[in-house]
C-alpha cells in the first residue's frame, strides 16, 4: 500500500454550543499515516478550561469530498473530538484549511470548535511534513 502522511497544526477557538461565552483557545497538533481506508492519527490537543496538552489518537476517513476526524482523547474519560474539512476544488486553500467541529462528552458537545491552519505561514511545515508511506497490503 502506498499513501500520503502528513503533519497539521490546527489553531482557533472554542465555545459552548450556542455561542452565548466568548471564546477560548484550541489547538491541535496531529500526524497522520496512511493506513488501508483512512489515517491513522496522534498528536496533542489543547482545548482553554476543557484539557490542557492531552494526547489523541484516532482517524481521519475521506467520504467523498469530506473529511472526517474523528479522535479519543487519551487520559479523559469519554472526550471525543469530531469534525471535518469539505474539500472543494474552486477555494483549495480554504477547503485545506478550515475545521469546523465539536467536543464531546459521553456524545453529548461541550463545545463547538473552529480551526485553520494558517497555510501562509505554515507551508514550509506543512511540505517539509508531507510523508510518502510505503507499505505491504
Amino acid at each position: 500500500m502506498i499513501g500520503i502522511g502528513f503533519a497539521e497544526r490546527l489553531a482557533g477557538g472554542h465555545h459552548q454550543p450556542g455561542g452565548r461565552a466568548p471564546d477560548r483557545p484550541f489547538s491541535l497538533d496531529i500526524v497522520a499515516r496512511p493506513a488501508r481506508a483512512c489515517w491513522q492519527v496522534s498528536g496533542t490537543v489543547r482545548a482553554e478550561s476543557i484539557t490542557d496538552a492531552a494526547t489523541v489518537r484516532g482517524v481521519i476517513v475521506r467520504d467523498g469530498e469530506i473529511l472526517r476526524y474523528e479522535l479519543a482523547v487519551e487520559g479523559a474519560t469519554r472526550l471525543t473530538i469530531v469534525g471535518q474539512k469539505q474539500l472543494r476544488l474552486r477555494d483549495l486553500y480554504a477547503s485545506f484549511s478550515m475545521f469546523r467541529g465539536s467536543i464531546r462528552h459521553d456524545g453529548s458537545e461541550v463545545a463547538t470548535i473552529h480551526a485553520r491552519v494558517d497555510l501562509r505561514n505554515e507551508w514550509r511545515y506543512c511540505l517539509r511534513n508531507l510523508r510518502l508511506s510505503m507499505r505491504a497490503s
